[in-house]
């Protein structure tokens, strides 16, 4: 139930009626984060899957004193509404919204300035993980089914589903547990499984596949499928120059540190390419590039990085032999 208001009074409305809505939420930035009211207006569309997704994007542009964009700010303070003001029956709506617009939140964080706490991608999986934890084997399939379907942010999906195999102990992400204890049976993560392979096949197909530029799909089709297909796929489209810098962006990591999100460093060595790449192969491309106007401010981090960490490899290789060859 929304609760009363000094804007006017909703009282006696359920959380998905949308006058809440309404009433509360202009998609104005509120100074310093996000009323209760805010987040009840929100809520109230919860069982309008598309409607409710509209307003995450929408909130992912809006950015908050300190750094944060909206949404981030939104996932962060839904935690204190999962276990009991969400109802069970909202719950597969919302799952779908996340799954179809998760990866506006969270993806674009590798190209801001700092990010905040977390981060919205933390936020997004807890989310996911406290809302499903509440419904029962049938509707916890159900909700992966319809949202890995029709979802388009496919690493928000990817992200999931990696988990989901985890418990199977089929994934690096997680680890397996007991049988009585996942979150799907056999059966069920199979065809979970089959259709995020499907999509990613499509994503591929289509160029799509990096536009998040998140590695959690390529690990997913990595672990899925066969190691072949992702490394025999990248081969080819990375004989672009552009493409080969988006690959790059997309396998780029960065430590943030502080409670103020200050971005430290980038990372991406040899070790982070070797499953997708061979960095013997294209590091002379890379140098050839490290200076074109059209690379963006991500992807120059990630082509200078990457020759950087592979200099420094090649240069204790080189330590070490040296040394080898002179002990007795």
């Amino acid at each position: 139930m929304l609760r009363n208001n000094s804007r006017g009074s909703l009282r006696g409305l359920e959380i998905s009626d949308p006058r809440g809505f309404k009433m509360y939420f202009q998609n104005e930035v509120p100074q310093g984060g996000i009323s209760h009211g805010t987040m009840m207006a929100n809520l109230a569309l919860a069982d309008d899957y598309k409607a409710f997704g509209r307003n995450i994007v929408s909130m992912s542009e809006k950015e908050l004193p300190g750094g944060a964009n909206m949404a981030t700010e939104f996932f962060a303070r839904l935690e204190d509404y999962t276990e009991k003001v969400i109802p069970v029956e909202s719950i597969h709506s919302i799952l779908v919204a996340v799954f179809d617009v998760g990866d506006w939140v969270w993806c674009k964080e590798k190209s801001q300035s700092k990010t905040v706490f977390f981060g919205g991608y933390t936020y997004i999986m807890r989310v996911i993980d406290q809302l499903v934890q509440r419904l029962d084997e049938p509707g916890k399939f159900s909700a992966y089914r319809e949202g890995f379907s029709v979802g388009r942010s496919l690493a928000t999906i990817c992200r999931e589903a990696r988990a989901l195999e985890g418990q199977h102990g089929r994934s690096k992400v997680g680890k397996a547990i007991a049988e009585e204890a996942r979150y799907l049976t056999d059966e069920h993560e199979s065809q979970i499984k089959e259709i995020v392979l499907g999509r990613i096949r499509v994503a591929a197909e289509d160029g799509s596949l990096l536009d998040s530029r998140s590695p959690s799909p390529l690990y997913c089709w990595k672990e899925m499928a066969a190691l072949e297909e992702p490394k025999i796929w990248l081969a080819d489209i990375i004989r672009d120059d552009q493409k080969l810098a988006e690959a790059l962006e997309t396998l780029l990591s960065y430590s943030w540190g502080g409670f103020d999100g200050e971005k430290k460093e980038p990372h991406l060595g040899p070790e982070q390419l070797r499953p997708f790449l061979v960095p013997s192969e294209i590091i002379n491309r890379e140098r050839a590039i490290s200076d074109s106007d059209w690379l963006t401010a991500t992807q120059r981090d990630a082509v200078n990085q990457f020759i950087r960490e592979y200099d420094s490899a090649e240069q204790r290789a080189n330590d070490t032999d040296s040394q080898v060859s002179v002990d007795p």
